[in-house]
């Protein structure tokens, strides 16, 4: 009798390696390490809407904005949606990324609920509005020289139906040409979006995905500049931000016991294995 045992299994593992891919998301590399999406009430209080305003400076580059203060919130909608996003192009546009559906699916990944409610969908429509109004200069540092690669929004077009939940979502061209040298992170959806709480624990689990390397050692500064924590809080509540999310990274088995601050200004971070 003829054993199709190998077809079964050859089937089994590619619907299994669908599944994983269906499970990660990928987001632009420069932005887990130059991010415009600041993380608390402080730092949005002292930023203004609709000026010319520097964000964050780092060893990564810069960025400056136009337009009103984005935050983390503001990230999380943008992570969703590009859950979603496929490639797209119309008679004026060569080349982007844009979502076409409702407004619902992108509810329920950033909720986990399957009846997400009004003020969700509120909520998302006003980040796809600050994120289509705010005028990002994100240039990058190599030699000591900055390099601009992003001078504009990130959204180009928005199209909501209140009354059906449709969508259409057009990313600007020059966003898209941050995937085009394939330069993305890989993150882990429902980890990014519904696991994690703290937007500390968000941003230091995008930085180390971003790194080849499941290690990364540096300066506790460095880190402080990658996640846009105030400099004027004390030193010590600085360090206590940043172990109380390597803790809780580590509980999740998203960092391994290894990582920490191993000295006042030194910091480990180690990627647990997949």
């Amino acid at each position: 009798m003829f054993n199709n045992t190998t077809g079964i299994d050859r089937n089994n593992k590619a619907k299994k390696a669908e599944k994983q891919q269906q499970e990660w998301m990928q987001y632009p590399t420069i932005l887990t390490r130059i991010n415009p999406f600041l993380i608390t009430s402080n730092r949005i209080k002292e930023k203004k809407d609709f000026v010319n305003e520097l964000i964050l400076e780092n060893s990564w580059g810069r960025i400056t904005k136009i337009g009103p203060v984005l935050t983390q919130k503001d990230e999380d909608i943008l992570i969703a949606i590009l859950c979603y996003a496929k490639q797209y192009k119309d008679k004026d546009i060569t080349g982007s990324l844009a979502y076409i559906g409702n407004i619902i699916d992108i509810a329920r990944v950033l909720t986990k609920s399957k009846r997400p409610g009004k003020d969700t969908y509120s909520s998302i429509h006003k980040s796809l509005i600050k994120l289509a109004s705010t005028v990002i200069n994100l240039e990058v540092k190599s030699n000591n020289r900055f390099k601009c690669i992003l001078s504009n929004n990130i959204i180009l077009h928005i199209d909501y139906n209140d009354k059906t939940k449709k969508i259409k979502i057009i990313f600007n061209p020059k966003f898209y040409r941050l995937y085009i040298k394939k330069e993305y992170t890989q993150l882990h959806i429902k980890t990014r979006l519904q696991s994690l709480k703290s937007p500390v624990e968000k941003k230091i689990y995008q930085f180390i995905m971003s790194h080849r390397s499941k290690t990364w050692r540096g300066a506790r500064e460095k880190l402080e500049k990658v996640l846009n924590l105030n400099p004027d809080r004390p030193t010590n509540q600085r360090r206590r931000t940043i172990r109380e999310a390597i803790n809780a990274l580590i509980a999740r088995n998203l960092l391994s016991q290894n990582s920490g601050l191993l000295s006042a200004d030194i910091v480990v971070l180690e990627r647990c294995e997949e």
